[in-house]
């Protein structure tokens, strides 16, 4: 409501919230959709059972909610996945020539099993050094400007880590980890 005991529009709100963040020192790049998304994030991570509850609360089905969430954890267990993936082949391949089939493939119904395309080892997850010589290299591209691919190419061909960086990943996997980072780093702000 306004001081006025009026009802607020939605810009009404988005901006009052904003003045609020700036007068605390915070960032004014928050909005009410963030505000709900992150509360609907920290619910079903936290507190699971409370989920329909908040649903209620906040006005929308438990089942979109879900399927946001899921989304949202989707990032960690895709990375789990890989990581097992991974060291599954890998100590295939270690162990002989050819790759064998991994035990859980042989143990999953034919229905289930999805063939693995020749270049399945393009698929890599930046480690921790790569993440933070991305970071390092990158750092004014995240906090600001376009992710465009002619920007990270400048940044990383200057260093030999960074053209390491350019030949172990495809430009597309390097722009959604800067995403990623910008996300990040606008959240933090």
């Amino acid at each position: 409501m306004t001081a006025n005991g009026e009802r607020m529009e939605s810009g009404q709100i988005t901006r009052a919230l904003q003045a609020t963040w700036k007068k605390a020192n915070l960032s004014d790049k928050i909005t009410r959709t963030l505000v709900r998304k992150s509360a609907v994030s920290a619910v079903h991570q936290e507190a699971p059972g409370m989920a329909g509850n908040l649903a209620d609360l906040m006005c929308h089905r438990t089942a979109t909610a879900e399927r946001c969430y899921r989304a949202v954890n989707r990032e960690k267990t895709c990375v789990a996945g890989a990581k097992a993936l991974s060291e599954q082949f890998r100590a295939s391949v270690s162990n002989s020539s050819r790759p064998k089939t991994p035990a859980f493939v042989n143990n999953a119904s034919s229905s289930s099993v999805v063939a693995l395309s020749s270049n399945s080892g393009l698929c890599k997850v930046f480690n921790q050094f790569q993440a933070t010589v991305l970071l390092e290299k990158c750092d004014h591209i995240v906090k600001e400007g376009p992710i465009g691919k002619e920007r990270i190419k400048e940044a990383l061909t200057i260093s030999d880590c960074g053209l390491q960086i350019l030949e172990n990943f495809t430009m597309e996997q390097i722009v959604n980890r800067l995403k990623y980072e910008r996300k990040k780093h606008l959240l933090s702000c």
